[in-house]
C-alpha cells in the first residue's frame, strides 16, 4: 500500500534554529541563515508505504522537481556560471544534474563558494530522492505480486530493500542499527575529551591503527591505482574499505573484494557493494553515534574513528571518511567551536585538519546534516 501522507511548504521540514547547538560567527551564521531560507522557500511532499508489517514514511521530495531547480537557478546564477565556465558543463538542467552533483562532490572548487557547495549538495540530496523513492514502491510492488513465487528472490529484494530503505525507518535497522544512538550529552562545559574514551574506543575492528594510518596518510591525494582501482566519481568508501584492509582486517562474505588481470593485462577490480558504495557500507558495519552537531560528534572522535555524514538528515548515508588525529582539547576555529580532527578521505581527495579551509565537515550539521560514527 502506498500513499501520499503529506504535500506542504517547506516550514514543516526547514530548521528554524540551528539544532547543532554549535558556537558560529554571526557573519557565518547570516550565510546558513541564507540556505535556510531558500530550502524554506520550496514545497516538499512525503509518501508513505506498507511493508513488513508497517507503514513507513520514505524520503523527503520536492512536490516539483522542475520548479525547485528552476528555484536554484535563479538564486545562484554567479556559481552556476562559474561551474559552466570552469568545468565545461552545459546550463543546469533535469538531464545533466547527475553531473553537477559529482563536480560539487569531487573537484577542487574555489572556497569562496564553500556555502554554495554546501547548499547544491543539500539540495541534489534531496532532489534524487524522488528516484530512489520511486524505486523503492517498483520493489516492494514485485515483493508483493502474487507472481513472485521463490523464497530465494524475497530475501534477494528484501536485502536491496533494506539499504534503499531511510534509515530512520524500522525496515531499515531490521538487520543492524543504522542511525545510531542520538548523542544527547550536555557539551557546552565540555572541553576535555577524556570523558568521552569509552565511547570512543568502541566497536573498533581496525586490527593495526598505525598501519591504517599510514595507509590513510600515503593515498589521501594520491590514490592508490595500482591493484585497486580507483572511482573518479565517488571513492570515498572504497579509500575507506583499504584502509581498514590495511590495518590487517580480513574481509568477509558481504565486505570483500579481489584484483585479477583480464587477457590484456588490464586490472579488473570486483568487489561487493559494502566494498564501495557508502550507503551499503555504512549499512553493513552499522552506527554507533549520530548528531546533528560538529562539537557534539568531535568530542567521540580519535585516530581510527570512520566517519560519515547525510548532507540533508534525509535518511542515506552521503559520505564516508577516516579520522588520522584528533585533539583532546577543545577550540575555537572561524567561529565554530569543537575538537579539531584530521581527515583523510576520497571525493574530494585530502589529508587535513578541520580547522583548515580545505576541509568543510564543521559545517554540515549546521547547515542541516548529520554526522555519523560507524561500528569498525
Amino acid at each position: 500500500m502506498i500513499g501520499l501522507i503529506s504535500t506542504t511548504n517547506a516550514k514543516v521540514f526547514s530548521e528554524k534554529s540551528f539544532e547543532s547547538g554549535d558556537k558560529i560567527e554571526s557573519s557565518v551564521e547570516d550565510s546558513f541563515l541564507k540556505n535556510i531560507k531558500f530550502f524554506d522557500s520550496l514545497e516538499y511532499s512525503q509518501r508513505s508505504i506498507f511493508i513488513d508489517g508497517n507503514t513507513e514514511v520514505l524520503y523527503k521530495e520536492f512536490s516539483n522537481r522542475s520548479v525547485a531547480l528552476e528555484e536554484l537557478k535563479k538564486d545562484n546564477i554567479d556559481f552556476i556560471s562559474y561551474l559552466t565556465q570552469t568545468f565545461g558543463v552545459e546550463e543546469l538542467s533535469n538531464s545533466n544534474w547527475k553531473r553537477y552533483y559529482e563536480i560539487i562532490i569531487s573537484e577542487d572548487i574555489d572556497e569562496k563558494y564553500d556555502m554554495e557547495i554546501l547548499l547544491f549538495r543539500k539540495f541534489f540530496d534531496i532532489y534524487e530522492n524522488t528516484d530512489k523513492n520511486n524505486e523503492i514502491n517498483k520493489m516492494v510492488d514485485e515483493l508483493d505480486s502474487s507472481e513472485l513465487s521463490s523464497v530465494d528472490t524475497k530475501e534477494s529484494i528484501i536485502n536491496e530493500l533494506v539499504v534503499l530503505f531511510p534509515n530512520y525507518t524500522k525496515f531499515a535497522n531490521k538487520i543492524k542499527n543504522v542511525r545510531g544512538v542520538e548523542l544527547k550529552e550536555d557539551f557546552s562545559n565540555i572541553f576535555i575529551k577524556q570523558d568521552f574514551k569509552e565511547i570512543r574506543s568502541s566497536d573498533t575492528n581496525i586490527v593495526n591503527l598505525s598501519d591504517a594510518v599510514n595507509y590513510a596518510q600515503r593515498f589521501a591525494y594520491n590514490p592508490n591505482e595500482g591493484p585497486f582501482y580507483y572511482f573518479h566519481n565517488g571513492d570515498c568508501a572504497n579509500f575507506v574499505s583499504q584502509i581498514m584492509q590495511s590495518s590487517g582486517r580480513p574481509t568477509t562474505a558481504g565486505w570483500w573484494h579481489r584484483i585479477t588481470k583480464d587477457w590484456l593485462g588490464n586490472y579488473v577490480h570486483e568487489h561487493a557493494p559494502a566494498w564501495s558504495m557508502v550507503n551499503t557500507f555504512v549499512h553493513y558495519f552499522g552506527v554507533s553515534n549520530s548528531t546533528k552537531s560538529n562539537r557534539e560528534f568531535s568530542a567521540i572522535l580519535s585516530a581510527g574513528s570512520i566517519i560519515a555524514f547525510d548532507s540533508s538528515d534525509d535518511g542515506d548515508w552521503d559520505h564516508v571518511a577516516f579520522v588520522t588525529e584528533s585533539d583532546n582539547y577543545i577550540g575555537t576555529y572561524s567561529g565554530y567551536t569543537y575538537f579539531d580532527y584530521k581527515v583523510a578521505q576520497h571525493t574530494r581527495n585530502y589529508h587535513a585538519w578541520t580547522s583548515s579551509s580545505e576541509n568543510n565537515w564543521e559545517k554540515i550539521g549546521s547547515n542541516g546534516g548529520r554526522y555519523a560514527l560507524v561500528r569498525r
